[in-house]
């Protein structure tokens, strides 16, 4: 059976129009734009349609049931997307990180334990705890990575040239004087 979406698409071109425009640039222009092409008859389907506008049929054929079940106020409105938030804080997590450093922390149990009793996080499996240690390191190290990247700003471990000589300064009074310790004179180690 053939939808006529002329009939079925309560909005006129021009509407559709004046709201895509308004959308430019937002997610939430292309099913405007799909309503749009499909009022207009360039498009006969939502089949014909989806390579146009990049998406799958089954994309379009679920934008089609949003605007069916509500209208353009279903199609236009954002819903929450993916799962749950993460529960573990930066706090906690550099805490947990830094007991697992320090070799406090071996096994997920006691990661558990800690969480729950340090910050009331409860994991009641530990195969979610699992994969948020396993996504937060994932993470970590991809930030790591990227600020390998980034121009290295100095360190205070890089010698200046004023440095040097008074490493060199540091070196010959040692050398003519063994008994006195050069951090005594210069003040540094």
């Amino acid at each position: 059976m053939r939808t006529h979406y002329q009939d079925q698409i309560q909005e006129s071109e021009e509407e559709l129009e004046r709201l895509e425009r308004s959308l430019r640039g937002q997610a939430l222009c292309d099913r405007v734009k799909m309503l749009r092409l499909l009022k207009s008859g360039a498009y006969d389907s939502r089949r014909m349609l989806a390579p146009t506008l990049g998406y799958s049929e089954r994309q379009l054929q679920r934008w089609w049931k949003m605007y069916k079940k509500g209208g353009i106020d279903e199609l236009l409105e954002e819903k929450a997307v993916g799962g749950s938030t993460e529960r573990v804080t930066d706090e906690a997590w550099y805490a947990l990180k830094a007991e697992m450093r320090c070799g406090n922390i071996k096994q997920l149990k006691e990661a558990q334990a800690f969480l729950e009793e340090r910050f009331g996080i409860a994991y009641s499996s530990l195969q979610g705890l699992s994969d948020m240690i396993k996504r937060r390191s994932i993470a970590d190290l991809m930030a790591e990575r990227m600020q390998a990247k980034a121009p290295a700003a100095p360190s205070s471990t890089d010698k200046t040239p004023s440095d040097k000589v008074v490493d060199e300064a540091r070196a010959l009074l040692q050398a003519r004087t063994p008994g006195i310790l050069p951090t005594t004179i210069w003040g540094q180690a």
